[in-house]
């Protein structure tokens, strides 16, 4: 059970690190006042989105797997990590929709301030949720595989055909 919520720990903070990637461009170019209805400036952010969401996963992931191994042989550590890489999009795209639904309800309860807070609160929370869902199901697929191959019998030989000038076998 330990293992579990280490590796909900673990896949938490990556997909941390993804979130703050993806939400970090559109603050920085808010921040930066960098006008959207030009076609340069709005090809830009878009550019620099995709690149910084990008590297958050890939970071992410490299970082999940040198964790990772600490407590997984490395193949293993290695499949969760590919896990979540593969998986990071997939929540993100699921999450960000989502999200409106805590930023209404945080806009709602405490304020106009805390919209963004709860949107990014609820993508954060749901592709976590989602990542190790993803993460779990590589690990235990991992485990049955190797259970599966320690458990089948050593093979022995095929018994060698018999010479060529023997007699036929009798089959009464």
């Amino acid at each position: 059970m330990r293992t579990k919520i280490d590796l909900l720990v673990d896949v938490g903070l990556a997909t941390l690190v993804t979130t703050i990637g993806v939400f970090l461009p559109p603050l920085v170019a808010l921040l930066l006042h960098i006008d959207e209805t030009g076609r340069t400036e709005s090809r830009t952010t878009e550019i620099l989105g995709a690149l910084t969401a990008l590297a958050g996963v890939c970071v992410a992931a490299w970082w999940m797997f040198q964790r990772l191994q600490v407590r997984y042989s490395r193949p293993e550590a290695r499949k969760i990590s590919i896990a979540f890489a593969l998986s990071a999009p997939i929540s993100l795209g699921i999450s960000l929709p989502l999200a409106q639904l805590p930023g209404g309800y945080a806009d709602l309860w405490l304020g106009p301030h805390f919209a963004l807070v709860g949107a990014v609160v609820g993508t954060f929370v749901m592709a976590t949720l989602i990542s190790f869902g993803f993460c779990e199901f590589a690990l235990y697929i991992s485990k049955l595989s190797h259970s599966e191959v320690a458990s089948l019998p050593e093979s022995t030989p095929p018994a060698p055909p018999p010479p060529a000038d023997a007699p036929p076998a009798n089959r009464d």
